[in-house]
């Protein structure tokens, strides 16, 4: 028996067939091409001479159950960007020539759309290509000519792309200079092994796909789990189709497998923990990817149905602590908001425990690439214990952590005093906002967003500045060595907010003074810089120790 049908042919060949449509399955990912793929095509058609031909690759296909007497059906397995694109630069002549009033030539090219049947005294057409649900609609339109100028997606935008490309004879170049490999490899098992060989010899497929295809290849002999598969995988990448699907899947790995996985070994590593599991087993495994995909939505977004926790989310948002997404997977699992698993008060504590590792971590310069090893470890020793004990068990774990790579408290105390912090990170603004807080606690909140970081000595030392601290340490080696050590100190380091003016953030500290610069913010850890009669280096030292003994005196970022 055959394992596939190749064959070479013409776009205008394989579009002018009226006894085939094509369909893109729905367990397919969204159409993603961009300018960047639009303009290669165009440029490459532009190119070529008269004696050339553009192979535009291959198109993969399994028939279709539904196929008709009339029609029949094709589902496109690989390919689908291409075709959709090639359709859409057709639909874009066809309404160019149209509003030229050339409409014998536009009535040809929607020949090439649509397969148009005539039964019981009327007509239907049939679309040439229909892609997945998330798509579908807005192509259908695009074909039809209702062209939705308002829609912002890839789509429309690739309408728009080819509509101001239609000059010269760019159509006959489209129809008879395009040529593909048309792949009938009979079944979907065929295919998933088919693009199993393809990416062993070098095939650029996403993690991601990978995945779907070695999923569904498990599955693809029983029909009743292999739809349920589809369509959990359909609900899973709904959920993280805007939130980079490939890092939620290695966050889900990382939470569920032993060791830690760069994302393109993703696929090897589910590939080989799956490699003898049934095809009930693959239905579970789906069905838990599905349901952390809807808990991964709610952390990205800080959407739970408690608001102490969303606020502590966005915090952790800020910290940049996405390593730890992958424990907050089982934790949030476990989490539902009416008290019958874990608690809101737990799931609070956890995540400040959380903030707190990381923020000792990241000031301490330890090495980000151990944390995904360290929430790896976490996760799978968390399995086995009852939600009521996640909490003491997290917290004894990070803080057993910090103290086996040396960040004690005594540690903690002098990176925070001594050690540069980058101004722009998100990290830095939340802790001075933090601080702020504690300095005037009926202070207005303020996103981080909204904030500026600012060197109180400014990076580039004015001729006043640099006079006054040359009197402060005897020579100009001498403080250039101290300005670079004390620059980014977080004693040296303040928010800004509104229209603040940025001409004035470099002159000398007096003049912001003078013209109230500093009262501006309407922030505390700003407003009391004016209780300074002087900026130079013993100056930060002294407020770098009053903002940690803050942090000392009211135990922020302990886990406690």
């Amino acid at each position: 028996m055959k394992f596939l049908d190749a064959h070479e042919i013409t776009m205008q060949n394989l579009l002018l067939d009226k006894n085939r449509a094509y369909k893109v399955p729905i367990y397919q990912r969204p159409y993603v091409w961009n300018e960047e793929q639009w303009q290669e095509l165009y440029d490459d058609l532009l190119g070529l001479t008269d004696t050339d031909v553009h192979f535009l690759g291959s198109v993969v296909v399994v028939v279709d159950l539904k196929t008709t007497a009339a029609v029949e059906y094709y589902q496109v397995v690989d390919g689908q960007q291409r075709l959709a694109t090639i359709l859409i630069w057709l639909a874009a002549m066809r309404d160019a020539l149209e509003e030229r009033g050339e409409m014998e030539l536009a009535d040809y090219l929607t020949g090439f759309l649509f397969i148009t049947q005539y039964s019981d005294g009327q007509f239907t057409k049939i679309p040439k290509l229909t892609l997945g649900e998330f798509d579908n609609p807005l192509f259908q339109e695009i074909l039809e000519g209702k062209f939705p100028h308002m829609n912002e997606s890839l789509l429309n935008r690739c309408y728009t792309y080819y509509r101001s490309k239609t000059e010269g004879d760019v159509l006959s170049g489209l129809l008879n200079k395009i040529s593909i490999v048309h792949i009938n490899v009979f079944s979907h098992l065929n295919a998933f092994r088919l693009f199993d060989t393809l990416n062993d010899r070098g095939l650029e497929l996403s993690s991601v796909d990978l995945v779907k295809n070695f999923l569904l290849m498990k599955v693809s002999g029983m029909r009743e789990i292999f739809d349920e598969t589809v369509s959990l995988w359909n609900e899973m990448f709904t959920r993280v189709r805007d939130k980079d699907p490939v890092k939620f899947l290695r966050r889900y790995v990382l939470s569920r497998f032993k060791g830690k996985v760069p994302e393109a070994r993703l696929y090897e590593r589910i590939m080989v923990a799956l490699s003898h599991a049934e095809p009930v087993d693959i239905r579970v495994f789906t069905a838990d990817l599905a349901e952390k995909a809807a808990v991964y939505d709610k952390i990205v977004r800080a959407n739970f149905s408690s608001e102490a926790v969303n606020r502590r989310i966005k915090n952790l948002h800020l910290v940049e602590v996405t390593p730890s997404y992958s424990l907050l997977l089982p934790v949030f699992s476990a989490f539902d908001g009416t008290g019958r698993g874990i608690s809101e008060d737990d799931v609070c504590d956890i995540l400040s425990a959380i903030e707190a590792f990381h923020i000792r971590w990241g000031i301490s310069g330890r090495f980000t690439g151990n944390l995904d090893r360290i929430y790896n470890t976490i996760c799978l020793e968390l399995v086995g214990h009852d939600p009521s004990q996640y909490r003491e068990f997290i917290k004894n774990a990070l803080a057993e952590e910090l103290l086996e790579n040396g960040i004690d408290d005594k540690t903690f105390a002098r990176n925070f005093i001594t050690k540069p912090f980058k101004a722009n990170e998100s990290r830095t603004k939340y802790i001075l906002l933090s601080l702020s807080r504690i300095m005037k606690p009926e202070e207005q909140p303020v996103e981080a967003g909204l904030v500026t970081t600012e060197h109180i000595m400014p990076v580039v030392l004015g001729q006043r500045w640099r006079e006054e601290l040359i009197k402060s340490v005897g020579s100009r080696d001498e403080m250039l060595k101290l300005h670079r050590e004390n620059l980014g100190r977080i004693g040296n380091l303040t928010l800004v907010t509104g229209d603040w003016n940025l001409g004035l953030s470099n002159r000398p500290f007096s003049e912001k003074k003078e013209q109230k610069y500093y009262w501006d913010t309407e922030l505390a850890i700003t407003n009391t810089l004016l209780g300074y009669d002087r900026w130079g280096f013993e100056e930060i030292n002294q407020r770098s120790r009053e903002l940690f003994n803050l942090v000392k005196k009211n135990r922020l970022w302990t886990i406690a």
